[in-house]
């Protein structure tokens, strides 16, 4: 029957009618109708159970796509589902703009999968980006995880991520693994990060690296590896290049980034933070367990790497990681970084560990140098706990080396000046304007008398002046006399009227000898104020531990009747000896003051020029007297 015949009756007799006719004729008589006509004819057909017929029609027509097209999608996969696959597959893939997606969603998984694995790739990417969620996954459940990535590979993003956060997290991660890395990466990077991060918690983390490797970093790597446990994200930024890692740790929440970072081994992490910007690293390293980050700093390739991110820490931060740190390791990182802030950190770590820091320093200026930008008060805790502080002293500024030995206890300070080189221990305690004159006593006194040395007389007795008189008396005996002589007579421009007293009382504290080798050192007017200033026992133990000539000059330089009250105390071979080696005028001037017993007994001790000193008296009545008592008892005798 002709197509215009055929196309006059209604559309069940006319299926009636094809479905008689030969295959080739009928194919060729619909073909020759309006595809809306020839459509209602095939809808027929499958509504009389015929859709097999309909398929042998299609399969031999030209053209059949656009007749199946106009089929409606469940008329259309009854016919299909008859038809080989491969001529499904063509007739499919001149559908793929036009439907075929319905199509195939009304088929069953098992029978929509191979068509679309017959299908050209492309096309079958493109049928499954217009089928709904739900079928699609259905037909690629259907399909060896390999086949799927194929098709996924070459379908929208969005798309195919929808499909693929809908499937078995595991089932995903095996697709994922069979796709590019960029095919994947575009597939992740459209999916909501925690159906994201499920799906490669489920890949092997060197898999999921390689696909976070080409993820845009800020808005895709980074949200999704926060979603991951920690020990996941550690595995997978561990099998990046540190500089992607890092572009992505970066771009992550610092609590996300520290967790990470804690569970790498240490020199990858340590790579990793040298690939970033310091200030961001810092943020990283805070927020991580002290242990950890020291561990990751002390890895790093080099010390000035690790100062980078230190120096971008808080004190307090610094502090901890420090004292994590093995001290070769701390030392070396403090050294990389301005004094200021080494200084920083180490005044809040424990002094016996920050002492250890300090000690490990390569270079003494260093440390000094960090000490030197502490409080006082801190470096002394620090220094007191250092085995040899003594060389790391003597870098520092004078005056700063003063301030912390003024804040140490006094046993410690002077331990540390006792091994600091002679003249720069003088110099410190030179620029000290406190605490010398406690901690001086407290060496070893013949250590502290070579400091005095290194001194001015001026600089010496004004510590000493603040000394009590015992430590004082026991420095200066260990001192050349001449010099300890001058010291004492110092004092006077510190004691004012006192010094006398001050000078007296230190005299008093030395063994006797000591003393009077000092005094004659001195200038015999000065050895003689001192002498006025002692009690007459003390004054006369001096004077008889003395050379006679010698004490006759100080002798007489004190008042007469001072003199003759000092002598009276002396035993009369010594008292005559002394008076011998002075001047007749003075002779007879202090024996003028003596009782007249006194007097006798020594003028009668035959060391004394009897005549001469009686002469010189100005008491003509005493001179007469002792002139007839001496010669009474020559008589006598």
């Amino acid at each position: 029957m002709a197509a215009a015949g055929l196309a006059a009756i209604k559309p069940p007799m006319a299926a009636s009618i094809v479905e008689k006719m030969e295959v080739p004729s009928a194919a060729e008589t619909l073909g020759e109708m309006k595809s809306s006509v020839a459509s209602q004819i095939l809808s027929k057909m499958v509504d009389n159970d015929a859709h097999a017929r309909a398929a042998e029609i299609l399969t031999a027509m030209d053209g059949a796509a656009e007749l199946l097209a106009e089929l409606r999608a469940a008329t259309a996969a009854w016919v299909v589902q008859e038809m080989d696959v491969e001529v499904a597959a063509n007739l499919l893939s001149e559908m793929a703009y036009v439907g075929a997606g319905y199509v195939l969603a009304e088929l069953d998984a098992d029978q929509a999968a191979p068509i679309l694995l017959e299908m050209e790739q492309q096309n079958a990417a493109y049928i499954l980006d217009d089928m709904e969620t739900s079928a699609a996954l259905g037909i690629l459940a259907d399909m060896s995880s390999d086949q799927s990535a194929a098709l996924l590979s070459l379908m929208v993003p969005d798309a195919a991520a929808l499909i693929a956060a809908e499937m078995e997290y595991g089932d995903a991660a095996k697709i994922l693994t069979e796709m590019e890395q960029d095919a994947a990466a575009s597939v992740v990077q459209e999916m909501e990060p925690e159906a994201a991060a499920y799906i490669l918690a489920e890949m092997d983390s060197s898999a999921a690296a390689e696909v976070v490797a080409v993820m845009d970093y800020d808005d895709g790597a980074a949200f999704v590896l926060e979603q991951l446990e920690a020990e996941q994200s550690g595995k997978i930024l561990a099998h990046l290049e540190p500089s992607v890692a890092a572009a992505i740790v970066t771009e992550m929440e610092f609590e996300a980034s520290a967790a990470s970072l804690h569970e790498m081994d240490f020199d990858i992490a340590s790579n990793l933070l040298a690939e970033m910007d310091p200030s961001a690293a810092a943020g990283v390293v805070s927020l991580m367990e002290a242990d950890a980050a020291a561990g990751v700093l002390t890895a790093a390739s080099s010390y000035h790497t690790s100062a980078q991110v230190v120096d971008k820490l808080t004190e307090e931060c610094a502090a901890e990681v420090f004292s994590e740190m093995e001290p070769e390791a701390s030392a070396g990182i403090a050294s990389e970084l301005e004094y200021e802030t080494s200084a920083r950190a180490v005044a809040l770590m424990e002094p016996s560990t920050a002492a250890a820091l300090l000690e490990a320093v390569e270079h003494y200026e260093d440390s000094a140098g960090i000490l030197g930008q502490m409080s006082y008060r801190e470096a002394a805790k620090v220094v007191e706990e250092m085995d040899a502080p003594a060389a790391v002293m003597e870098y520092l500024e004078y005056e700063d080396a003063g301030g912390i030995l003024h804040e140490m206890g006094l046993e410690s300070a002077a331990g540390v000046l006792a091994k600091m080189d002679l003249s720069e221990a003088a110099q410190v305690v030179e620029e000290m304007t406190c605490g010398s004159e406690q901690i001086l006593p407290e060496m070893e006194y013949h250590q502290a008398a070579k400091i005095f040395t290194q001194l001015s007389s001026a600089s010496s007795a004004s510590i000493i002046y603040e000394m009590d008189p015992d430590s004082a008396a026991y420095i200066l005996a260990e001192m050349d006399h001449h010099l300890a002589a001058e010291i004492l007579l110092q004092l006077d421009e510190y004691g004012g009227i006192e010094h006398h007293v001050t000078a007296c009382h230190i005299v008093e504290e030395m063994e006797t000898q000591t003393a009077a080798d000092i005094l004659s050192a001195a200038d015999p007017a000065d050895a003689a104020e001192l002498v006025s200033s002692m009690d007459y026992e003390g004054s006369a133990g001096v004077l008889l531990a003395m050379e006679s000539q010698q004490a006759a000059k100080v002798m007489s330089e004190l008042e007469y009747d001072h003199a003759a009250e000092i002598l009276s105390r002396l035993k009369v071979p010594k008292a005559a000896a002394i008076l011998s080696e002075a001047e007749y005028y003075d002779a007879a001037g202090i024996l003028e003051k003596m009782d007249l017993a006194k007097a006798q007994q020594l003028l009668r001790s035959g060391f004394l020029d009897r005549d001469a000193i009686l002469d010189a008296m100005e008491d003509a009545q005493k001179s007469s007297q002792l002139r007839t008592r001496v010669a009474k008892r020559a008589r006598t005798s």
